[in-house]
């Protein structure tokens, strides 16, 4: 009977510091990986090891919001580009479609919208 329990014993404790080691290699909390070994065993162990690395996934984070951030960036410079492109080629946007549309238009041609007439 002793040895049934020293075994058991030896079994939950390699399980406990097993699933520690593992969560906090991964950058999580040693405290849960002990809970989760002692509770469940070879099971916290896998459950421990197929978590995702909380480094990397912050990292992965960081690199979508720069690149959304460079996008948004390139998207702001086309947008200015244009509006440059429609002044330089005598154009105007239709308030309604936002469609280029000549500057000399009085209905838009996509959206039949009719702009009021401008003084000279």
């Amino acid at each position: 009977m002793e040895f049934v329990v020293a075994t058991y014993l030896a079994y939950a404790t390699a399980c406990m510091f097993g699933a520690a080691s593992i969560m906090q290699k991964k950058g999580r909390s040693g405290l849960a990986g002990l809970a989760l070994g002692a509770l469940l065993g070879v099971f916290g162990l896998l459950i421990a090891a197929c978590l995702s690395d909380k480094k990397r996934d912050e990292l992965r984070i960081a690199e979508i919001n720069a690149t959304a951030a460079m996008a948004e960036a390139a998207a702001a410079s086309a947008r200015a580009a244009a509006r440059q492109l429609d002044a330089a080629n005598d154009t105007k946007v239709c308030p309604r479609c936002a469609e280029t549309v000549k500057a000399a238009a009085l209905v838009c041609r996509y959206c039949r919208h009719e702009f009021t007439a401008e003084p000279a």
